[in-house]
């Protein structure tokens, strides 16, 4: 695949877009800055110093011809984000990798190189300006908070892929594969990733379908949810994983662990048991009366990569 197209966001966004300029592709100077859609600069050496004045979105256009620019869109931390395209990119999963190691990034959606995707194919996103997902995301440090859990990762459709600087890439179709392919091999993953009710993406501004409602315990920081005759659905797990998350460290009941509690027994409990581990989630069953943790224990085997990612 030749031609790179991705979103990034990290805390700085503006220290981000500079580090991105610096790559060997944008060694010229621009054509053109294009601030928030009217205002049009001559292309300079500062051409990053005046993107980052923009108010609502920066433009800076190397070759117009050819599609080759960054767009910066500012915003607190992973609000804003920086895009791009690079026409002459010789992508590899491994190279794309290596070079956003060494970014100060947090999180970055990478995209499939096909014009007429979004006319056959809507995908799941991360939100602020992230884009649709494409043939990968990447998480790097404190990116991978914004996921229920390290856990979803080893557990996805798709390849996973380690680097340096605690960076992780998440491959979701082949980068030789026709549209037709890419969809076909990336749709589950895709869910799965993204922000769905299935998915495992803690976004910003999160709405609640299923707003948790259960007993707080001071002595461990805990809430607990008690289940009792009925099943939980992988929304209200995901609900429960992002109020956890996001109550952490509230001033009044911070909540250590999120626990589910089937009053109704072990079978039940087992049922739901490995889409609760995922997500970093607790699960408890009463049995004789007694509470009995299930999850401490459970070690499954990563799923296996995906042939059809391996190229």
């Amino acid at each position: 695949m030749r031609g790179l197209w991705f979103a990034a966001s990290g805390t700085d966004n503006i220290a981000l877009m500079r580090a991105v300029g610096a790559w060997e592709y944008f060694t010229t100077p621009p054509q053109k800055v294009v601030l928030d859609y009217r205002s049009e600069k001559k292309g300079s050496a500062s051409w990053a110093d005046v993107a980052a004045k923009c108010k609502t979105i920066a433009q800076i256009i190397w070759d117009e011809a050819a599609g080759k620019l960054l767009s910066f869109t500012p915003g607190k931390i992973h609000q804003g984000a920086l895009g791009g395209v690079v026409p002459e990119y010789p992508v590899s999963v491994e190279g794309v990798l290596a070079a956003f190691a060494a970014l100060p990034v947090e999180l970055a959606t990478l995209q499939s190189p096909f014009e007429e995707l979004h006319k056959i194919y809507r995908a799941p996103g991360f939100g602020d300006h992230q884009g649709p997902l494409g043939w990968g995301c990447l998480f790097k440090g404190a990116g991978h908070d914004r996921l229920v859990s390290r856990r979803w990762l080893e557990h996805g459709p798709w390849r996973l892929l380690r680097g340096p600087n605690d960076t992780t890439l998440v491959q979701f179709h082949a980068l030789d594969a026709t549209m037709e392919q890419a969809i076909e091999q990336a749709r589950e993953g895709h869910q799965r990733m993204g922000i769905t009710d299935t998915g495992g993406f803690i976004q910003t501004g999160y709405v609640y379908a299923y707003k948790p409602d259960g007993l707080y315990v001071a002595a461990d920081r805990s809430l607990r949810i008690l289940i009792n005759g009925r099943d939980v659905s992988q929304r209200e797990m995901l609900d429960a994983a992002a109020y956890g998350r996001l109550h952490r460290d509230v001033a009044e009941q911070p909540i250590a662990s999120v626990r589910f509690v089937f009053v109704d027994g072990e079978p039940r409990a087992r049922q739901h048991l490995h889409e609760i581990w995922l997500r970093g989630l607790e699960c408890w069953a009463v049995v004789d009366g007694v509470e009995k943790r299930l999850d401490t224990d459970y070690q499954p085997g990563p799923s296996p990569a995906r042939a059809d990612a391996h190229k």
